[in-house]
């Protein structure tokens, strides 16, 4: 007898799943039955490709869309070939993000300032404009936003201040439009990370007494894995949270209690 899966009979998106965080919730997804889209810009085609080819090396289902986040004519071309290939989008997982300005807020643009808002809030805020008309016809549907524990504390180098403010809009609009997309069944919520071991962020290659200093903001002790976050995003996209909307989880090992 075949054994069910938690995403069975699912089609899921995730934004931004060509490497790191991404990249493991995707594979998540497909390992517990979801047919996968693996998206992210077009420059990133060949990595989204790799992720799609594992995918279907280990008997999922999975296929590659690129999309420019911050174009709103790219999010609504993506979904409308999502739904033309596949008839439906039961689960978003909005993880875009940019997270590659470390300088002395002072010493940031103008320019710095569009380019972080319009990855990391204006794209969430297009993912859910454009996906849940779709969501409110079908009268269910599942988003889920990546921000970050930066939103609410202050234990990332000071020179993250604007990266911030932009997940602080994704924690916002996340609870803003739970509560007015409820009535339709759709559950909406956000992740928030704390330290987390990808390549991208090259936490794993810092010396061993800036993991330390970076380890005395955590009670537990240890820096968080990929597959920590992509546990519960799977805990969100699934039945088992289906009375839990708009709601912040934390993912970070304590950090957010003290």
């Amino acid at each position: 007898m075949k054994q069910c899966k938690r995403l069975d009979n699912k089609t899921a998106v995730v934004i931004g799943s060509t490497s790191g965080i991404g990249e493991v919730i995707a594979k998540t997804y497909a390992r517990e039955g979801a047919l996968t889209i693996v998206s992210g810009p077009s420059i990133e085609r060949e990595l989204g490709m790799q992720v799609v080819e594992e995918i279907l090396a280990e008997g999922g289902t999975a296929s590659f869309v690129a999309v420019d986040v911050r174009d709103e004519a790219a999010v609504i071309s993506m979904y409308e070939q999502i739904l033309s290939e596949h008839g439906r989008i039961d689960i978003v997982n909005f993880n875009a993000g940019v997270q590659d300005l470390v300088v002395p807020f002072c010493e940031q643009t103008l320019e710095d300032w569009d380019r972080m808002v319009n990855v990391n809030a204006r794209g969430c805020f297009l993912s859910m404009k454009h996906i849940i008309p779709h969501m409110i016809e079908r009268k269910q549907g599942v988003i889920i936003n990546t921000a970050s524990v930066s939103a609410s504390k202050c234990v990332f180098p000071h020179t993250l201040s604007m990266y911030a403010m932009t997940k602080a809009q994704v924690v916002s609009l996340t609870k803003s439009a739970a509560y007015e997309y409820s009535k339709y069944n759709i559950r909406i919520n956000a992740i928030s990370p704390g330290y987390v071991l990808t390549k991208k962020l090259g936490l794993g290659s810092l010396p061993q007494e800036a993991q330390q200093a970076m380890l005395s903001n955590v009670p537990m002790g240890r820096l968080a894995t990929p597959e920590d976050v992509a546990k519960v995003s799977l805990f969100l996209a699934s039945d088992d949270s289906e009375y839990l909307t708009g709601q912040e989880l934390h993912i970070d090992g304590g950090m957010t209690v003290i």
